[in-house]
């Protein structure tokens, strides 16, 4: 597995893929993220080709056993909610599978 890339290191490799300074590549990235973020809240589905897919899933509640702490032993029941999920496209799966 490689290192862990932050926000600031992707924004400097931004800048560097566009030829430009760290500012303007910070600027695009968090273009991008804002960009996602607002489709998201809308409810759309975001299909970026090759990379992957971002949408909204409906989760149902449900009961589950206890989390390790519980002290009476009973079931909990986790609510019905949204999660974002995120399926790799086949240019990204194909590095994963490398």
């Amino acid at each position: 597995m490689g290192d862990t890339i932050r926000k600031g290191e992707m924004s400097r490799r931004v800048a560097e893929a566009m030829d430009c300074s760290n500012g303007e590549g910070e600027k695009a990235l968090n273009a991008v993220l804002e960009s996602v973020t607002n489709a998201m809240r809308a409810g759309d589905r975001i299909v970026l080709n090759g990379f992957g897919t971002f949408e909204l899933a409906e989760v149902k509640a449900r009961r589950v056993r206890p989390i390790r702490g519980a002290s009476s032993g009973d079931l909990i029941k986790v609510p019905a909610h949204t999660r974002v999920r995120f399926r790799a496209g086949a240019t990204l799966a194909q590095v994963a599978r490398q």
